[in-house]
């Protein structure tokens, strides 16, 4: 029985000077290991927040191009760290017709590209190997080929959905039968409006629906860009009829 206790005794002494060894190579490991920068991570913002000090959430190789397209009425919907495998990126929201054309061939002009995934465009490059003005020009490139558009329907509602939302609506089945789907649907009835939608939106307390489109913009800020394209493309119509 000695023999036994002293041989499990040496046995637990080697296993401890193993441990040992374990845990001095992960920390050695461990203290080389290269501190990342966080100054742009961050989570999810709206755009807005992100527009009013854009310098504090982008970085800088990307900035010249997220104003430009900010300028468009093209809101960014996520942007790229220092920390992504090599990669800058630039994710956008909903694209007008025209410009989702010339996405569309942009993404076989460059093959590189991630291309659309559901409602987002993504500007997407490998630039492990260019520096922060190569980068720049890269995206100011690309984003140059975009056009001015009018706020999408990201940010606001149509009227019709808002009345919905106030109770003027019939159910009807719904003809999709995946898995997950709901059994009726909600549609406008005209005939359950009783009283003008200034009304209604008063009572809701909303104050940014423009009649001339019908739609109920996500805030303040939306319904100015709104009007400021509407301007603006108005403007230069009439340059155009005087021209000819």
């Amino acid at each position: 029985m000695k023999n036994q206790k002293d041989k499990n005794t040496t046995f637990s002494s080697v296993e401890n000077d193993d441990l040992d060894n374990v845990i001095e190579e992960f920390l050695k490991t461990f203290n080389k290991q290269e501190i990342v920068d966080t100054k742009y991570q961050y989570t999810s913002l709206d755009v807005e927040l992100v527009m009013d000090n854009p310098e504090e959430y982008i970085i800088p190789e990307l900035l010249p191009a997220c104003k430009n397209l900010w300028a468009m009425n093209i809101f960014t919907k996520m942007c790229s760290n220092r920390d992504e495998n090599g990669h800058s990126y630039i994710w956008t929201t909903i694209l007008s017709e025209e410009n989702q054309t010339i996405f569309d061939k942009l993404k076989k002009e460059y093959p590189e590209f991630v291309g659309k995934q559901d409602s987002v465009c993504k500007i997407d490059f490998l630039t492990e190997d260019l520096s922060e003005t190569e980068i720049k020009k890269l995206f100011n490139k690309i984003i140059s080929c975009f056009k001015p558009q009018d706020v999408q329907k990201d940010f606001y509602v149509t009227a019709e959905q808002f009345l919905i939302d106030c109770g003027c609506y019939r159910e009807i089945k719904n003809p999709r039968k995946e898995i997950g789907q709901p059994k009726l649907l909600k549609v406008f009835d005209k005939k359950k409006v009783k009283k003008p939608i200034e009304e209604y939106l008063k009572e809701k307390g909303v104050t940014t629906y423009d009649p001339e489109t019908q739609r109920i913009y996500q805030s303040e800020f939306f319904l100015k860009r709104h009007l400021d394209f509407v301007e603006k493309f108005a403007q230069l119509e009439e340059k155009s009829e005087f021209t000819y």
